[in-house]
């Protein structure tokens, strides 16, 4: 699955398998029910209303089709991964420490280690997804090339899914 980005040198051979075991030694532990496939496109702002008029917006999740177990940090690691958003490293700290303190006060405790792994994770997923949508979009500008650009394309519907 992380063939490309191991092509284009994001991450060594020995890295991907480190990764992988490292996530496998997690499964199981502290898991809690997970949206799956959070990014900003799955957050809106909804205006709520309360009895007596009173109105305040809150972010609501949206697009629950990839929902799961998995670990507490699943769902913050690949939001902070995302592209887009350009979190610096103390960005993301300043957030990771926020999420275990609110976590602290119900006596819960977690391992900033697995945060790491489900970082590194997500980072190794988005590398190969940019790699395989910028080879679609070269497949997709030569329209004689069908073959290529499906197989691309399922490439693309099997990574989201994952």
């Amino acid at each position: 699955m992380l063939s490309a980005a191991l092509e284009r040198n994001v991450v060594s051979e020995e890295q991907n398998t480190q990764i992988r075991e490292r996530v496998k030694a997690y499964e199981g532990q502290d898991e809690v029910f997970c949206h799956g496939d959070l990014h900003l496109s799955n957050i809106i702002n909804v205006k709520w209303m309360q009895k007596g008029g009173l109105t305040y917006n809150r972010a609501c999740l949206i697009d629950f089709g990839y929902a799961c177990t998995a670990n507490r940090f699943y769902d913050l690691a690949y939001l902070l991964e995302q592209a887009p958003l350009n979190f610096t490293e103390d960005d993301k700290k300043e957030l990771v420490d926020y999420f275990v303190g609110e976590l602290k006060t119900r006596g819960i405790s977690l391992d900033y280690d697995i945060y790491h792994v489900y970082q590194a994770q997500a980072t190794l997923a988005n590398a190969h997804l940019a790699s395989i949508v910028t080879k679609w979009a070269q497949i997709v500008s030569y329209e004689k090339n069908t073959q290529e650009r499906d197989y691309y394309l399922k490439r693309l519907n099997v990574l989201n899914h994952a």
